[in-house]
């Protein structure tokens, strides 16, 4: 088994340094699409301590307000929230004891660029080197295949990150479904 990990987050601007709301990193093995369990993922909720010098914009805000309801409840509304500080360095000890995979995203420029600013802002090593990182949407475009794979029994919460991270894995495994990209993914 190959663990991989995609990662979502949600952020209240676009821009690299971005307010973040919530980091989700999903384990999966990109050999078969199994997902990690519950048990094996990370999610956190970020509290605004620290993120003072983080950017908020009025685009987004308003494009938040469009969102669905239990969106906004999951993002907007959680039990706990965690000092950026803190997270940051959870994901770091979550991504080293999964022995450093090939991280996945949506975009070059945005999950993996947020995170790598808000770890250099607060002085932590970002864990992962730049070879290790893959964008789903180029290998999604990339492939021969068609992306509309079936539809799920239950409509997911979209924008939750850990509900995109595990729809996200199954794009991918749904596009590289015998294809060459899955032996290749991982070299480095």
């Amino acid at each position: 088994m190959s663990i991989e990990l995609m990662i979502d987050i949600e952020t209240m601007a676009t821009t690299v340094d971005a307010y973040i709301l919530q980091i989700a990193a999903v384990p999966f093995d990109m050999s078969t699409g199994q997902i990690g369990d519950e048990a094996s993922r990370f999610n956190r909720h970020l509290r605004a301590k620290g993120q003072e010098d983080r950017r908020t914009d009025l685009d987004t805000f308003v494009w938040w307000m469009d969102q669905p309801k239990e969106a906004q409840q999951a993002v907007f509304r959680p039990r706990n929230r965690f000092d950026i500080r803190q997270v940051l360095s959870e994901l770091a000890t979550f991504y080293v004891n999964l022995g450093h995979p090939v991280i996945w995203s949506n975009g070059p420029e945005f999950d993996s660029a947020i995170l790598k600013h808000a770890y250099e802002q607060n002085d932590i090593p970002c864990p992962w080197h730049h070879r290790k990182v893959r964008d789903l949407r180029t290998a999604k475009d990339l492939l021969p295949v068609s992306i509309h794979r079936p539809e799920p029994d239950t409509t997911p919460v979209f924008h939750d990150p850990e509900v995109d991270c595990i729809e996200q894995i199954r794009d991918l495994a749904w596009a590289t479904n015998g294809s060459e990209m899955r032996r290749t993914a991982r070299m480095v």
